[in-house]
């Protein structure tokens, strides 16, 4: 009888989907089979800490989702009657260092994430990597931000700031996993190499992005055709220096 929270699957299957890779790449990231995968999902074969902590570190899960997903497999080991099965480990045995790192940094009203210039942002590539995983890569220094997001970045904008609409001095922060919705203020890298600001909508079928910067071009396609862009975040919150936050 297959138990997928033995080996917490339910977990792993999210941070797949956020970041958008397959069984398959699961197979690469630990160096074993489809079918071992397969048999990992349904709990017939049982992985061990050190494959665990490689799984979380890679697909970078959210310390919050660390404690559900240690909460989740030794809750179901402890339960079952197989022989052989490692029942007790500590939390730390599955923890990478950027997540120890992170817990400490956040607090109830908020927490400190990675900033990014728009020159650094510029070379990221999605297919490669995720932006959280990028930004604990590209840079030291951090700012606190009172907003409770599952994984963000911090993008500081050049000044003048005045043709994105802004105040001086501003920072965005970026949702790393969400998809924009309508109405949201995104940032995102077109195809043409431009990069920019711009308002998302969605009418239909047919999504659009109007740049903020006061370019005349208008990225507009149809849902079931490729994207303009090679990549994109929505804005959760606004910050300058001169100004309060603007939460969106």
């Amino acid at each position: 009888m297959s138990n997928n929270s033995i080996n917490g699957w339910k977990l792993i299957s999210k941070w797949l989907g956020y970041r958008q890779k397959k069984q398959k790449d699961l197979a690469k990231i630990l160096k074993v089979s489809d079918a071992a995968i397969s048999q990992m999902k349904k709990g017939d074969i049982l992985l061990k800490p050190t494959q665990m902590k490689k799984i979380i570190s890679t697909l970078r899960f959210s310390p919050e989702d660390i404690h559900a997903y240690y909460d989740m497999i030794t809750e179901s080991r402890a339960k079952t009657k197989r022989p052989g099965v490692k029942k007790k480990f500590g939390k730390s045995e599955i923890t990478p260092p950027y997540a120890r790192k992170q817990i400490r940094e956040t607090s109830a009203s908020g927490k400190e994430f990675h900033i990014l210039t728009i020159n650094t942002i510029y070379g990221f590539e999605h297919e490669n990597d995720s932006l959280d995983a990028f930004a604990f890569n590209k840079s030291d220094e951090k700012l606190f931000f009172p907003v409770e997001i599952e994984s963000g970045v911090i993008l500081k904008l050049e000044n003048p700031t005045a043709k994105y609409g802004l105040l001086p001095y501003s920072s965005l922060l970026l949702d790393c996993i969400n998809k924009p919705e309508p109405g949201n203020l995104t940032v995102f890298k077109a195809r043409s190499g431009e990069m920019d600001i711009g308002v998302y909508s969605l009418n239909n079928n047919q999504a659009s992005l109007l740049p903020v910067t006061g370019a005349p071009s208008v990225y507009s396609w149809a849902l079931m055709e490729n994207e303009p862009y090679y990549w994109i975040f929505p804005v959760k919150a606004v910050y300058s220096t001169a100004s309060k936050m603007e939460i969106s």
